[in-house]
């Protein structure tokens, strides 16, 4: 079930370009390859800077592209399908405009948390980077918020996973989406 709450808070709507980070298309039908941790762990760094420089120009050969095609658990939509082997990342990214202190100003008042399966997910927050654009812009900003998950950590099956967003202290958005985790050539191809 996927749901969704908005309660009409202005900063955020305006200063994040959520929409945007969430929604950037994604190459269909690549071959399946394996997600390491070090790509996993690149994606987490890189998610506002060479991963939307790759994207922009086509690439879906790198590590990073990799990791985000097959192993980026995007918590926004219901029904996606991971394999059991791969390094699995769950991630959101937000962007703000302005000087680096305005946008990391900005940026503090949103707070993103996860549950899986009931229990709270454990996350890091990367430092306030330069969001990367084509064409390129000196006055956008992003961090990103993760959990890098092990093979084998999330069971095969399906699982719950919740995000809540909040933009100062407040409820902003609510999602509830499940995915499922298998070994075999549907998940793993």
């Amino acid at each position: 079930m996927h749901r969704t709450s908005s309660r009409g808070v202005v900063g955020l709507a305006a200063g994040l370009v959520l929409a945007a980070i969430v929604a950037w298309p994604v190459a269909a039908a690549t071959p399946h390859q394996r997600v390491t941790q070090g790509a996993a762990e690149a994606l987490f760094q890189a998610r506002t800077t060479a991963n939307q420089i790759q994207a922009a120009h086509g690439k879906s050969s790198s590590g990073i592209r990799n990791a985000l095609i097959n192993g980026r658990i995007n918590p926004f939509f219901s029904g996606q399908t991971f394999c059991s082997s791969d390094w699995l990342i769950l991630l959101v990214s937000f962007g703000a405009g302005g000087n680096h202190q305005e946008a990391a100003t900005e940026l503090a008042r949103t707070v993103t948390t996860f549950t899986m399966d009931g229990e709270p997910v454990a996350t890091r927050l990367t430092v306030v980077k330069p969001f990367l654009t084509v064409p390129a812009s000196d006055r956008f900003w992003g961090n990103t918020t993760g959990h890098l998950y092990a093979p084998g950590s999330l069971a095969d099956g399906e699982h719950e996973l919740q995000t809540t967003i909040t933009y100062d202290g407040v409820v902003s958005q609510f999602y509830d989406i499940t995915i499922t985790v298998g070994a075999g050539a549907e998940f793993c191809g």
